[in-house]
């Protein structure tokens, strides 16, 4: 017989909705609750710009807006800019963001978050281009203020000190162990995390394909301002000015928690540390 106790639990649950997020386009489960902007580009155009009509829809819990004034023609919607961690993910997308530049010239999409941030995270699937001697290449990701531009920003590139191959945080962390992560493969996808806290230490870790843990450090926030903006493809002309080609998918960023590491949305992986292994 079921107690009165049992009785009352059970009309709660029954009573209690369930919460089902928003499928993405490309078929994947919604990502979890620690995310406020998912994007996968599937409802963008293959060939073209993007639009911010385009981006919106291709958005998940976003409150912000998107702006792509800044394209030059150099961002576009390829097929062949979807990730290729299928197999891992779940994930059944078609396309993806990619900036092309024969003379590594500016040419971003930006998204204004709702509100200025002192601590945000992001996460995203991003394919390396090719790299030049001492070359610093395409400024990929950029946090960015009204005041200040573009803040703490990812960089694809050598080193201008060793010329080691890596993905690094700019301005600074040349040479030396902090903010930078080496061992960056041309041509290559990777699962890049990165997270900002206004005047203190942030911290960047890139995986492989598998999710294995490619390397990881920690730097210093040397702009000492919000963020209100992000923009992805190219922040800042490349010097020497050479021919990049990169890619993007999946951008996801959590501005409310500021967890760190961001793991892809569709894998659902535990976000408290190295991901999935050394």
């Amino acid at each position: 017989m079921i107690s009165l106790r049992q009785t009352i639990f059970l009309a709660i649950l029954l009573a209690t909705p369930i919460s089902c997020g928003t499928a993405p386009a490309g078929g994947a489960n919604a990502p979890a609750k620690t995310y406020d902007l998912w994007i996968d580009f599937e409802q963008c155009t293959v060939g073209s710009e993007m639009t911010a009509k385009q981006l919106t829809a291709s958005s998940h819990r976003a409150k912000g807006t998107w702006v792509t004034s800044q394209q030059a023609g150099l961002v576009t919607t390829q097929a062949d800019a979807e990730d290729p961690a299928h197999a891992l993910t779940g994930e059944t997308g078609t396309r993806g963001m990619q900036y092309s530049s024969s003379t590594g010239a500016i040419g971003i999409i930006i998204y204004n978050l709702p509100a200025e941030k002192n601590a945000v995270s992001v996460g995203l699937w991003y394919k390396t281009g090719a790299s030049y001697r001492f070359g610093e290449g395409p400024h990929f990701m950029s946090f960015f203020h009204p005041t200040h531009g573009p803040t703490m920003r990812l960089s694809d590139e050598r080193d201008g000190m060793d010329n080691q191959r890596q993905i690094r945080v700019s301005p600074e962390n040349s040479g030396g162990t902090l903010g930078r992560v080496t061992g960056i493969s041309e041509n290559t996808w990777y699962w890049v995390t990165m997270k900002f806290v206004k005047g203190s230490t942030g911290s960047l870790s890139v995986y492989d394909t598998s999710l294995h843990l490619v390397g990881a450090t920690t730097y210093m926030d040397s702009s000492n301002a919000e963020v209100t903006a992000i923009e992805l493809g190219n922040s800042q002309r490349t010097y020497p000015p050479n021919s990049y080609t990169i890619a993007f998918d999946d951008f996801v960023m959590d501005t409310r928690n500021a967890t760190f590491p961001l793991m892809p949305p569709q894998v659902g992986a535990p976000q408290n540390g190295a991901g999935r292994g050394n």
